[in-house]
């Protein structure tokens, strides 16, 4: 019998610290601001390049600006773009996925060709591609993420639809008149649940390394806004005079990519029929 989420997850310490860091990170998107209210944007010539303190615990970049305080803002926008992006893939995904693995035919092979051919470029060269089109700001870096990853998402579906229409529940359902709307809801969907909801909580990482290379090029949220990707490619250049501007801001994307691997890797392992815990 299967132990409850609880009690697995206080047995995988990776996990729950994982869990722990996303939540953190979550919490600081939402009341960091707030907390601790040091502007992220206001310019201090009498601070240029300060070194972690207690005043500025992060120290602070070539402008003087708290880098504590854009960590935060930075973790608002980076969280943001990456579930909107992750929702947005997933609603692609699931739409195309379901009714080409229950439909086949023509639509499926057409389908299964626009899949293939998304796959087939570089994830984040053709985000890139889309941002350059697209005018430069915080919806333009979701649609580029979510117009990236669906393919993903909807060869997933289409092959649990696949796996699962021609299974003995589905016959039945078809059997005493169930529509197809009733059994791709009911019946094939909350069957899927599982794997999906493992491979969105690996998209969150994904997009955020995104994101925060879009940052970097310049081509994702535009200043003054703060973000992680643009913080570090504007302070890249002090490296070695200023280390702490680069390694916080490293830190922010690596642990919370990092925890939301973990977090995909641990609900696999939970989710899977086959284990027994």
């Amino acid at each position: 019998m299967r132990k409850p989420l609880w009690s697995y997850l206080k047995k995988n310490k990776l996990a729950f610290i994982a869990l722990t860091v996303v939540i953190f990170m979550s919490l600081g998107a939402m009341i960091g601001p707030m907390m601790y209210p040091i502007s992220s944007t206001s310019i201090d010539l009498a601070s240029i390049k300060l070194p972690p303190s207690l005043m500025h615990p992060c120290g602070t970049d070539s402008k003087g600006r708290d880098i504590l305080s854009r960590i935060l803002w930075g973790a608002r926008v980076s969280l943001s773009i990456s579930l909107s992006a992750a929702l947005g893939s997933i609603l692609i995904g699931l739409f195309l996925g379901l009714i080409a693995g229950y439909c086949g035919g023509k639509f499926d092979t057409f389908i299964t060709m626009i899949i293939d051919l998304t796959l087939a470029f570089p994830s984040l060269l053709l985000a890139i591609g889309i941002t350059v089109v697209l005018p430069p700001g915080f919806y333009t870096v979701i649609i580029a993420l979510a117009l990236v990853g669906w393919a993903s998402f909807a060869r997933l579906i289409r092959g649990l639809t696949i796996a699962q229409k021609e299974s003995l529940f589905v016959e039945a359902s078809r059997s005493i008149g169930c529509s197809t709307q009733r059994i791709i809801l009911r019946h094939i969907l909350p069957n899927s649940f599982s794997p999906i909801l493992i491979a969105f909580s690996l998209k969150i990482g994904s997009f955020i390394l995104a994101e925060s290379a879009l940052s970097f090029l310049g081509l994702g949220v535009q200043p003054p806004i703060p973000t992680w990707g643009s913080m570090i490619s504007l302070n890249r250049i002090y490296i070695n005079s200023a280390p702490w501007m680069i390694i916080f801001p490293g830190l922010a994307i690596a642990m919370t990519t990092f925890s939301f691997n973990i977090i995909g890797d641990f609900l696999r392992d939970y989710l899977d029929p086959h284990l027994n815990f």
